[in-house]
């Protein structure tokens, strides 16, 4: 074949790698938002999460009075998590566009949403009257909370790891677990003042949570 016609098709060729190239790139990147996006909602809910488990457990141990501590408990559990509805919509919305690239890592994520869910929904005010049953119940509810940041923590090193080695690395060895902070004793100890102070309290917990976020990142 003569040179003059392999040139144009070199030419060719070369234009068609390179933009086989851009695309793969400019499609990596979009998936690479995808999943920094979801990950950003997972590490924001499991802090969430963590802060309430913490702040029952100490419930648990200086409320006696059964309806007592389902009325805190329940008012906690809703204010944070109905604060945080948008946030829990978003990570709903983050995990149906993560869906489209890893359809079955992205079914474990929707069981565990739907058990933050039932631990946001669950009122066990029917229950309380009678100590024993109320006990058996808040055990089951305290199971799933826990269990729900366990799967938490698995899917956030999961989809560390699909952003990339570098991000995982960060998220696996880094301190930024410390950022999510628990409630301290000094702050748990309020529970003990009036009934009627709970929903301020509950906000003091809160403000000093997040300050503390803050200041850390």
């Amino acid at each position: 074949m003569d040179i003059q016609y392999i040139w144009p098709l070199v030419g060719v060729f070369l234009g068609w790698l390179l933009n086989a190239i851009s695309n793969s790139r400019k499609t990596r990147l979009e998936e690479r938002k995808t999943i920094a996006a979801l990950l950003t909602q997972l590490i924001s809910v499991q802090s969430k999460l963590d802060v309430y488990n913490s702040i029952v457990y100490y419930m648990k141990q200086r409320i006696s009075d059964m309806k007592r501590l389902e009325e805190y408990r329940y008012k906690h559990a809703q204010r944070t998590f109905s604060k945080s509805t948008d946030e829990l919509e978003e990570l709903k919305v983050a995990i149906k566009n993560y869906s489209l690239l890893f359809p079955l890592s992205a079914t474990a994520l929707e069981e565990t949403y739907g058990s933050l869910m039932v631990v946001q929904n669950t009122s066990l005010e029917a229950g309380s009257s009678n100590e024993e049953r109320y006990q058996k119940m808040l055990k089951v509810l305290d199971y799933k909370a826990r269990t729900s940041a366990e799967s938490l923590q698995y899917h956030i090193f999961e989809v560390s790891l699909k952003h990339g080695v570098v991000t995982y690395l960060k998220v696996r060895y880094t301190d930024f677990r410390k950022y999510k902070r628990k409630a301290t004793d000094e702050n748990i100890n309020s529970l003990n003042e009036a009934f009627s102070g709970v929903d301020g309290l509950l906000q003091e917990l809160e403000v000093s949570h997040n300050k503390a976020f803050k200041s850390d990142s």
